[in-house]
């Protein structure tokens, strides 16, 4: 009996030491996050990502429920529509200013700086008590993108056949707290008013702001008397530089003019409650997660000819299928909005990639933002208000169509070169 039980385990030992856990490489970190595989770029990157998923959180609590507050204050969807119009103004001159602010002191500074400005934002939303009060909320928003500033730090820490892939992360992290966001205010809308859950987007906030001040390494400083010298007319002077940004800002504000009041046409003409709306903004996330892990990574590499026929074709496809619906249609709405979130995002994260290549590195930061400011200008284009929602996506698909074909006009005039690219 002995022998046979030595015999069995000497049998068995084996098979089960032939798998050990594999351990975990700064090369294999580095590969699964685009970057670097120094141990500050690991590092940087991994608090980038995990300050996303809590940013991402906070942004969507707020997202959904600054509407009900504006409701709860007497406003209406108009007022509201105003309300966002001013705040994509703050944001799209923030951007660009942002940006320059990222390049002289460090992606460190500058995502501190954005969750401050959510922070103050956010506390001022979750205590208001009339609607100037709330509009007062607005003004930090000039300050708050962290998003931008995660994309720079993707930026500094990737090589050029890597960009595309680490700025996906940067976007999958960001998906990630969408998503958990939008699970998160579906649980708590039953034991939760607008005010409470915004209250709990100003503490996870905090804790995103201590965990940056703490964990993100110290870099060496950069060379500001280079960022100073540069401006705008610089960095319009870059090979296609102006007409990707110029299509960028097209390609958001059409698919911007159906996103940037998501939440509002689920109330009107829709009538989604606010646990509809909080599934609704699930099944986006899981688009949003698709578009940055899988498509954007997979088209990253196409020249600014193919991305903006493809960006054409597949954004226009989604707005013409929206063009149908009416007010009793909100399933039919909320599915809807899976291919233009695909088809939105992924030709962001593309146009992005190609716009840093085509800069150097010191103006990476300004180029992003820049790049940014588009989106926010491009959420301006609603007429909802005054011609109903059919015509939103109808008006948008004339834009950029019009747009695509100047564009290609453009990059045909000014033809691709196999140098020209800012990064050696």
């Amino acid at each position: 009996m002995l022998g046979w039980v030595k015999d069995w385990t000497s049998w068995i030992t084996p098979c089960v030491r032939t798998k050990p856990m594999t351990k975990l490489t700064p090369e294999m970190a580095a590969d699964f996050l685009g970057c670097d595989p120094e141990g500050v770029a690991i590092r940087s990157m991994v608090v980038a990502h995990t300050s996303q998923v809590l940013y991402a959180i906070c942004s969507e609590a707020i997202n959904v429920v600054l509407p009900r507050i504006n409701f709860e204050l007497g406003g209406n969807l108009s007022e509201f529509a105003r309300m966002q119009e001013g705040i994509n103004l703050l944001q799209a001159g923030g951007g660009a200013a942002f940006g320059v602010f990222a390049d002289r002191y460090g992606p460190k500074a500058a995502l501190l700086a954005a969750h401050s400005a959510a922070i103050f934002s956010s506390s001022i939303f979750a205590t208001a008590h009339s609607k100037p009060f709330l509009y007062v909320g607005c003004l930090p928003l000039v300050a708050k993108h962290g998003y931008q500033a995660a994309q720079q730090v993707a930026t500094l820490h990737s090589s050029r056949d890597s960009r595309t892939k680490a700025l996906g992360r940067i976007g999958t992290a960001y998906g990630l707290g969408f998503l958990a966001g939008s699970v998160l205010i579906t649980r708590l809308a039953d034991d939760f008013s607008p005010r409470g859950i915004a209250a709990c987007s100003v503490a996870l906030d905090v804790c995103t702001l201590l965990m940056v001040w703490v964990v993100y390494p110290q870099e060496q400083n950069l060379p500001q008397h280079e960022v100073v010298k540069r401006g705008l007319g610089d960095l319009l002077r870059h090979r296609h530089v102006p007409t990707l940004l110029f299509f960028k800002t097209v390609t958001t504000g059409s698919a911007g003019m159906v996103l940037g009041l998501l939440q509002q046409f689920a109330l009107d003409p829709f009538k989604m409650s606010l646990s509809s709306a909080g599934l609704m903004t699930t099944y986006i996330g899981v688009a949003y997660l698709l578009a940055q892990a899988v498509i954007a990574p997979a088209i990253g590499s196409r020249s600014p000819r193919t991305l903006v026929a493809g960006s054409f074709v597949a954004i226009g496809c989604s707005l013409g299928s929206l063009a149908g619906l009416t007010g009793s249609s909100g399933v039919v709405y909320a599915a809807l909005l899976g291919p233009l979130v695909i088809s939105s995002h992924a030709s962001n994260v593309a146009m992005n990639s190609a716009l840093t290549l085509l800069v150097p590195k010191e103006e990476q930061g300004q180029v992003l933002g820049m790049s940014m400011a588009t989106t926010s200008i491009g959420y301006l284009w609603a007429v909802y208000e005054h011609f109903g929602f059919p015509s939103v996506p109808l008006s948008a698909i004339a834009i950029l169509g019009s747009a695509t074909a100047a564009c290609l006009l453009a990059l045909e005039v000014w033809p691709d070169t196999k140098d020209g690219c800012g990064e050696s």
